[in-house]
């Protein structure tokens, strides 16, 4: 990630010295809700840069840090930036290495990004935890493609942007964690008009969550509402890729085409929930066709809010029904022992588990799947996005360079 600082007079310049560990580690946690949150189907409030306030000898001044919305940003606004398609991910050490390759057109350069990203989700110390993060692998190649984007982007341009997002409110400012009160040993004096007008002017704005927690409470509610209409109509949607015998290529396109025949889109995130229940009831009219059944009343009017216990009669699972869904675990890359936490964790057992306990197991693998897919489509789509125009000429020997590079840095893992 580029970093830049803000001073006390408003001087936004990029940053130089030793980067305090605190600022890193808060700018890049905000970052990586904000990667998660761009194919979850989240409402967050889009933020291109994050500053983080400091104390020097120097003065007070802002730790300022691009984030990955806001490198994709930058190469929009630039409109000479590529990123290539071969894109690298390799697990070693607990450790999602990503290597992305993206190349200025104007000026004929192609640099490596690298992004780096525990596989275990992270405490507040930054200290990795036993349970895996399902969202690493995206973390890690996302933000190798922000890294790419910025070693390329001329630095005098991005100070610009990056005023340019200020103005636009795209900036996201982060507090440090609360300092325990210590006794003041001086009498406060009263602040000039200069000093308040100075003060104001620096002083970080209240987090978002401070600010009308009933609105925030009703984004993650919507949120969560959105998850589990994807979660029910991808379990759908691989329940008719069963009955309909394709393997899981065929079924991405089979998917596409029916989103465009039905919705006239081509990507789940750009249904509203209603539209994606609707859906669940088109698909499931589909499977009623290929077995000669007549759908039921409550298939066609399946709500996101039902729950297991509302819609089977509750029975012990069948080892076969647990060992499936062990396997679909294993294929999403989760080793025996975070399996046995995500059995623990979605059910709220140890043991014993149901029927119901298997659909709501059921329910978090279609969801996990159909965040991967919409990922890897947001990044696809990305690069359309950014490059319409594909190069025909061929590649500049400096990006076979590059391309060697990333290739040793990743055998040295």
């Amino acid at each position: 990630m580029t970093y830049h600082q803000v001073d006390d007079k408003g001087e936004l310049t990029p940053f130089t010295g030793d980067m305090p560990i605190e600022a890193i580690t808060a700018i890049e946690r905000a970052d990586d809700e904000a990667i998660v949150q761009s194919f979850s189907g989240g409402f967050a409030q889009e933020h291109y840069v994050y500053s983080y306030p400091i104390s020097t000898k120097q003065g007070k001044k802002s730790i300022v840090g691009i984030g990955s919305a806001g490198a994709k940003r930058i190469a929009l606004l630039l409109g000479n930036i590529e990123v290539l398609p071969d894109v690298r991910v390799q697990e070693k050490d607990d450790y999602f290495y990503g290597v992305v390759r993206v190349k200025d057109l104007l000026r004929n350069t192609t640099l490596a990004g690298f992004g780096r990203q525990s596989v275990f989700i992270l405490t507040e110390g930054n200290e990795p935890t036993n349970r895996r993060d399902e969202h690493a692998y995206v973390k890690s190649l996302t933000k190798a493609q922000r890294n790419g984007i910025l070693s390329v982007a001329p630095q005098e341009a991005l100070v610009k942007i990056v005023k340019q997002f200020f103005d636009e409110k795209k900036l996201g400012r982060l507090t440090p964690p609360m300092q325990p009160n210590t006794p003041s040993t001086t009498k406060a004096q009263p602040a000039t008009p200069s000093q308040q007008s100075s003060t104001k002017d620096t002083q970080p704005l209240t987090p978002p969550e401070e600010k009308g927690k009933g609105k925030a409470a009703d984004k993650k509610a919507s949120t969560a509402e959105m998850n589990k209409a994807k979660a029910a109509f991808m379990m759908k949607w691989h329940e008719l890729q069963g009955y309909s015998g394709w393997d899981n290529e065929e079924s991405d396109k089979q998917r596409e085409e029916w989103l465009k025949t039905n919705f006239n889109v081509d990507s789940l995130t750009k249904l509203d929930k209603d539209q994606i229940m609707s859906g669940v009831g088109k698909i499931n009219a589909n499977i009623a066709a290929i077995t000669n059944q007549e759908p039921s009343v409550e298939q066609e009017e399946v709500s996101s809010e039902a729950t297991p216990e509302e819609t089977t009669e509750d029975k012990p699972a069948s080892v076969e029904e647990k060992r499936e869904i062990a396997q679909q675990l294993a294929g999403l890359g989760q080793d025996r022992d975070t399996i046995r936490e995500t059995f623990n964790s979605v059910t709220n057992k140890t043991q014993s588990w149901m029927k119901s306990d298997i659909i709501k197991l059921q329910e978090h693998i279609a969801g996990l799947k159909a965040e991967k897919e919409e990922a890897v489509k947001q990044i696809e789509e990305g690069q359309e996005e950014l490059f319409k125009e594909k190069e025909t000429e061929e590649q500049p020997q400096e990006g076979d360079v590059v391309k060697e590079e990333a290739e040793d840095f990743l055998a040295g893992l």
